[in-house]
């Protein structure tokens, strides 16, 4: 007798939850959609996803949704019916209001009933770990943070540029807009955190055999390396989302340039204090050392390059300039306060939040 797929809940179907529940799927488990109802009618019907990577559409119906949260104390969700995991993949500003509050005591519920129940949590912040296991009441060898390296956005929603010297062997536009979702898993699937070592040691078997391999990380390092590329962002924000390029190639002396260079060494300065934050304790003193300006232009240069066809400067600008910008600012903005708490100045990310946001 086969054994019976893994079951995973899912909350949230935007294009981080559709990714997600689509590599869940090819992974070989069952999943299971928490959705507001206005949503229900997208998800009456298969989701189509176009892949950067193969040029290829694909079709994900293998899932199921309810509209309710309550319906997750019921039985038909419980003992033998019980998640293995819930991942939870709403923005930072959505998690945190008082809808996304309550939503996170009921999971808390689910939780206390089902023992077994791993969380994993996507949403972007700072020490979101300690805040979601008060919240939720769970213990905190229950939860672990989990990021989407996947990149993906929905092509009715914004349209991006296609390659220069278009072919329908690089990137198919009527495949695209064919599709609900487009992605691109060149950088992985998902940085999991071992806030929670068994949580983390569990979803990376399951989600591993997606085929799109994640990568698992110490809490701090998970930290560490994440926050400062907000900095990054923010400085895109500032100077109109230019390619990474210009980090590399500025050279002259025009206005332009000299403002492109300054902002860059801002933005360097910036995310030094933000690796400095207590929570990152020797590791982030380390890092420091590490983050500089001409490693870190290398770095994004190489990744937009690694990422063709997909447009990756244009959609950071899509999801950081608009759609997740409130999550960022305020992400942004707590390392701010924390740093200032722990009587460090700060003085190079407040600047650059002053120029970006004022």
């Amino acid at each position: 007798m086969a054994a019976p797929k893994p079951r995973v809940l899912i909350v949230g179907a935007g294009s981080m939850g559709i990714v997600t529940g689509y590599h869940l799927s090819l992974a070989g488990a069952h999943t299971t959609f928490l959705i507001r109802p206005h949503r229900a009618s997208q998800l009456s019907r298969p989701q189509k996803l176009y892949s950067y990577d193969s040029n290829t559409l694909h079709t994900y119906s293998d899932f199921s949704y309810i509209t309710e949260p309550a319906v997750l104390l019921s039985p038909a969700h419980s003992g033998e019916n019980a998640y293995d995991f819930i991942v939870i993949t709403l923005d930072g500003a959505a998690l945190k209001s008082a809808t996304g509050i309550e939503l996170v005591k009921t999971i808390g519920d689910v939780g206390q009933r089902n023992k077994d129940t791993k969380i994993l949590l996507g949403t972007i912040g700072v020490d979101l770990h300690t805040w979601f296991t008060a919240q939720s009441g769970l213990p905190g060898d229950r939860v672990t943070l989990a990021w989407l390296t996947l990149h993906v956005y929905s092509p009715s929603a914004v349209t991006l540029p296609l390659p220069p010297a278009q072919s329908s062997s690089v990137v198919d536009p009527e495949l695209l807009q064919q599709a609900d979702q487009a992605y691109t898993a060149k950088i992985g699937g998902y940085w999991i955190s071992d806030d929670s070592p068994a949580v983390q040691t569990a979803f990376a078997a399951l989600w591993d055999k997606s085929g799109v391999p994640s990568a698992c990380k110490d809490k701090t390092q998970f930290s560490v390396e994440g926050l400062p590329v907000f900095a990054i962002f923010a400085a895109e924000e500032a100077l109109g989302w230019p390619s990474f390029e210009v980090f590399n190639s500025s050279t002259s002396s025009s206005n332009d340039d000299r403002k492109t260079k300054e902002t860059w060494k801002l933005t360097i300065g910036a995310g030094k204090e933000i690796a400095e934050l207590g929570i990152h304790g020797e590791m982030g003193k380390r890092a420091v050392q590490a983050i500089t300006e001409d490693g870190t232009a290398q770095r994004m240069w190489g990744l937009e390059q690694m990422m063709w066809p997909f447009p990756f400067v244009a959609f950071s600008e899509y999801h950081h300039g608009g759609k997740v910008n409130g999550q960022d600012r305020e992400l942004l903005r707590e390392c701010l306060r924390g740093g200032r708490e722990e009587g460090k100045g700060m003085e190079r990310l407040g600047e650059l939040i002053g120029r970006v946001w004022g």
